[in-house]
């Protein structure tokens, strides 16, 4: 068996180039993963946002269609609340009847 001695430099100078590449890759790797997390922090506050926003759409008093009593002058309004409110909401024409039945 043949022992080879290695100068301490040498050493040194291999362990610091291969374990202080390895520290940064890890500091880039931890400095990427904290952008991430950023950016889905910031997506998530949009998120927030439009379903608070949508929730106090909700909130707002639904639109009613007026009664028809037969009245010409007040038919135009009730058709024009009909076919806005429930006519382009609907799948066919029984719905339609339904709806205007009620």
């Amino acid at each position: 068996m043949v022992l080879v001695s290695i100068p301490r430099e040498l050493l040194k100078a291999y362990w610091n180039s291969n374990y202080s590449n390895a520290g940064d890759n890890f500091h880039q790797e931890a400095i990427a993963l904290q952008r991430q997390q950023t950016a889905l922090q910031v997506q998530q506050n949009r998120i927030v946002v439009l379903l608070a926003v949508n929730q106090n759409k909700n909130k707002l008093p639904q639109p009613r269609v007026p009664i028809c009593d037969g009245n010409l002058v007040d038919y135009r309004s009730f058709i024009r609340a009909y076919e806005s409110l429930i006519e382009s909401h609907t799948l066919g024409a029984t719905e339609n009847l339904y709806n205007l039945e009620q």
